[in-house]
């Protein structure tokens, strides 16, 4: 065989690999922007595996892990020593009227909001925490905290013109994510 003939031949080759990388990218990219199904899992779990084995992963998941059915939000209730009780919302996006600098160091409480707080299992890792860090921030010397609650509320989300009514009636609902009783330590 010739060296011209060999050369054509290994540029051949690089080609039909780079295609294949090609064709199991793009079909990688349509496969992560569809709804979730049984299907889109099953061959995501084929092509991702190959393609971070290549460096080549990325996740696009539009619908990923599921679309939300609800929208939540925080807030905190502050019971003192004299029995008076004091409300905290966690900061939201929608209701802040600040500055950007302000804005980005409150969207850290929306994370924490958000991710952590979003699925059951993870409410036990930061959640007292911030049950501990609301009582130091709300301390005083007179009058110290003594409990705090921190409820989560869920409001369905219902697209316009569809007919859920009874996700609309059912309105906000409460639940309690942590009572967490202040310890003197905590207030220091």
């Amino acid at each position: 065989m010739s060296a011209g003939v060999r050369k054509f031949l290994n540029k051949q080759a690089r080609m039909t690999v780079m295609g294949i990388i090609l064709i199991f990218y793009v079909a990688a990219l349509i496969i992560e922007a569809a709804p979730p199904s049984a299907f889109t899992d099953a061959a995501s779990r084929l092509i991702n595996s190959r393609l971070n084995y290549l460096g080549l992963f990325e996740n696009y998941g539009v619908y990923a892990p599921d679309p939300a059915r609800y929208n939540q939000s925080l807030r905190a209730v502050i019971e003192f020593q004299d029995g008076s009780k004091k409300n905290w919302d966690f900061p939201d996006p929608s209701r802040m009227s600040c500055d950007d600098l302000t804005r980005q160091i409150k969207e850290k409480w929306v994370e924490l909001e958000y991710y952590l707080c979003w699925d059951a299992r993870n409410i036990h890792l930061l959640v007292p925490d911030a049950a501990r860090y609301l009582a130091w921030l709300n301390r005083d010397r007179g009058n110290p905290p003594v409990k705090v609650t921190i409820y989560r509320e869920k409001r369905p989300i219902v697209a316009p013109g569809l007919e859920e009514k009874d996700e609309c009636a059912r309105g906000i609902e409460n639940q309690v994510l942590v009572t967490y009783l202040v310890r003197a330590e905590d207030l220091e």
